[in-house]
């Protein structure tokens, strides 16, 4: 078999694996936790996911320029987003402190762990560009695989304490192995850093503000419900959207492992190709959801029965919403990372709008999964839109 199809598979099982792991985590949460508990922990973790963001746009530098670039370009490109990444994470810690300050002490290690995260992400961008795929997939094993299951052996030991103090020391390991196994050579010089940081900055901008925009209607709404409806809501609504999320990760890892095919050769062709694949295996996921989910709830989280139909609702939306990754990695292809901007804009609006109606009148949950799921429609209706007429606009070029 060739090697790099090895890789791939090898990514796919980490992926995947992740998942169950995933799963096992949040259902043990789930079934030792009370729902104000557990509505805690998904706050801590939307917290810890915001660090993914804390490089301001660099990463998404990296994404584009990396695989243009030569050995010396991406390791001064790779020093600059490691500093500045590092350095802003700290600003987040800092909102995050004013915004927890009461419960900081338990929110703390989400974060610690969301600036080891940020750090190590930059790793593995770094090694996404390379044609050889064994190191980015050794680093995705250490940030996917390596901190959840000591998270599971902590929770096992030490209940929720046990949980928190585990995530931390999972993350300290996996840098520390980051740091002697996965090293970069960095540069020195600080008017090449400051450069090359302002060119990731000026090629990432626009796409980080789109990504932040998608972030806040995908995990910064529980912030929103938490303040209006209390942290029980946030709780029962996390174990509605965690099987959602937990469907929609192989469309992502697809997305990774052809984001660099899909930069340097972005056709109408290819995309359509890979499309259709995301579409129909999300199809074949979300049926299996459906025949299964119902015996898995009810076997092994029965307080949660109740919820069983919001949650093969919510699921649905994995068949458009599966397709995202790949048009955004097209539209930062063809450079319209202001179009992407506009239509995150315009829908993250319309659907904020919904939520604060939905919240001020106190309707019931299955309005919010009833609005989250025509706000995906409305997403991804937009960004097909969009491809299409791009797509057209350069095949008329070509003739």
């Amino acid at each position: 078999m060739n090697k790099s199809k090895y890789d791939y598979i090898k990514y796919i099982v980490i992926t995947y694996l992740s998942t169950l792991l995933n799963v096992i985590l949040n259902m043990l949460l789930m079934s030792m936790l009370s729902v104000f508990d557990f509505g805690r922990v998904s706050l801590g973790k939307s917290m810890y996911q915001s660090f993914e963001y804390s490089h301001l746009g660099v990463r998404y530098g990296l994404d584009r320029l990396l695989p243009h670039s030569d050995e010396t370009d991406r390791n001064m490109f790779f020093t600059s987003a490691v500093i500045f990444t590092f350095c802003s994470s700290f600003l987040f810690t800092l909102f995050w402190f004013f915004y927890g300050y009461s419960n900081f002490d338990f929110y703390c290690y989400f974060c610690v762990s969301g600036v080891l995260y940020s750090v190590f992400t930059i790793y593995k961008v770094y090694y996404r560009a390379f044609e050889d795929k064994r190191k980015f997939v050794g680093c995705s094993f250490w940030i996917m695989i390596f901190p959840i299951s000591v998270q599971l052996i902590g929770l096992y030991l030490g209940d929720i304490k046990g949980f928190l103090i585990s995530m931390l020391i999972g993350h300290i390991i996996s840098i520390t192995v980051c740091l002697k196994y996965y090293d970069v050579t960095l540069v020195r010089n600080k008017y090449f850093l400051i450069k090359s940081c302002k060119k990731l900055f000026s090629v990432g901008y626009l796409l980080f503000i789109s990504s932040m925009v998608s972030f806040f209607s995908v995990i910064g709404d529980r912030f929103f419900i938490a303040d209006y409806w209390g942290v029980d809501a946030v709780g029962i609504y996390a174990v509605i959207m965690f099987f959602f999320s937990a469907l929609t990760i192989f469309s992502t890892g697809y997305a990774e492992l052809i984001m660099n095919q899909i930069m340097l050769q972005p056709k109408f062709r290819n995309i359509i190709k890979h499309l259709f694949i995301l579409i129909l295996i999300n199809i074949i996921l979300v049926l299996i959801t459906y025949f299964i989910l119902p015996y898995f709830i009810n076997s092994f989280l029965l307080k949660y029965s109740d919820y069983i139909e919001l949650i093969i609702l919510i699921s649905m939306g994995v068949i458009p919403y599966g397709i995202l990754p790949i048009l955004n990695s097209y539209h930062h292809a063809i450079d319209k990372r202001k179009v992407l901007l506009a239509i995150q804009l315009i829908c993250n609006t319309l659907y904020f709008i919904g939520l604060l109606v939905i919240l001020n009148c106190k309707y019931k949950l299955e309005n919010l999964i009833y609005l989250k799921l025509g706000f995906i429609c409305l997403l991804v209706f937009m960004m097909l839109g969009s491809f299409m007429y791009f797509s057209k606009i350069s095949s008329n070029k070509c003739i």
